[in-house]
């Protein structure tokens, strides 16, 4: 069990690390790119836990507002295997009504991504 703790914290802080790092350097579209890589090949190899894990990290709440709605579009396929989607839902919905203080405009976004 702790060897597999310690495998998810090394995949956490070098994902975000390229996420954050894309993200810095104004590169969204690459950013999204590599979320979308890496996440499609954890569902593929069935390693849902991961993912599932991953929405309830810190890190995300820091992201561009398009990088988290990009976690919720790669995992729709899967969205009844996570527990913890929804909290990553929420806080987007949130993010989104602070911005624009309109939910239909927020509703309208995320409208596909429940």
């Amino acid at each position: 069990m702790k060897i597999k703790n310690k495998i998810f914290k090394i995949f956490l802080k070098t994902f975000f690390k390229r996420i954050l790092s894309l993200e810095k350097e104004n590169k969204i579209n690459s950013a999204l790119d590599h979320i979308f890589d890496i996440i499609e090949d954890l569902c593929i190899d069935n390693k849902l836990n991961f993912i599932d894990n991953l929405f309830l990290d810190k890190r995300i709440d820091d992201l561009d507002i398009n990088l988290q709605i990009g976690f919720l579009t790669i995992t729709l396929p899967w969205k009844d295997s996570f527990k913890n989607r929804t909290f990553l839902y929420c806080k987007v919905y949130q993010k989104l009504y602070l911005k624009y203080n309109d939910i239909k405009k927020v509703e309208l976004v995320l409208s596909k991504l429940k």
